[in-house]
């Protein structure tokens, strides 16, 4: 507890004179928007790349291997006819992933 209240004296002590050096902003500050004109389609499909290979992509493919015995790469259509859930069911039925170790169902 002494190194705590120390440790908080040397920081009040430290940071009392702050205020001076505070940053004023307020009323006077506007954002601007710029016109893209003809490139805002370019900006958007950019913007769409980036969030497809970001996000969608890598979640398609962590849902995707999550379907599958195991992993296997989503490049030919006779996979779909191998898709289910039992990997899922597994998991629920498995002792070692139940919610209350004491109920067995």
């Amino acid at each position: 507890m002494v190194i705590t209240y120390m440790l908080v004296y040397l920081y009040a002590r430290a940071t009392r004179e702050q205020a001076r050096y505070a940053t004023v902003t307020g009323k006077g500050f506007r954002p601007r928007q710029i016109d893209l004109r003809r490139w805002k389609y370019v900006a958007l499909g950019g913007i769409s790349l980036y969030v497809g290979l970001q996000v969608v992509l890598p979640a398609f493919v962590l849902i995707w291997s999550s379907l599958l015995d195991g992993y296997r790469p989503p490049t030919d259509w006779a996979l779909l006819g191998h898709v289910s859930l039992k990997a899922f069911g597994r998991v629920l039925d498995d002792q070692r992933f139940s919610v209350c170790p004491a109920v067995t169902l």
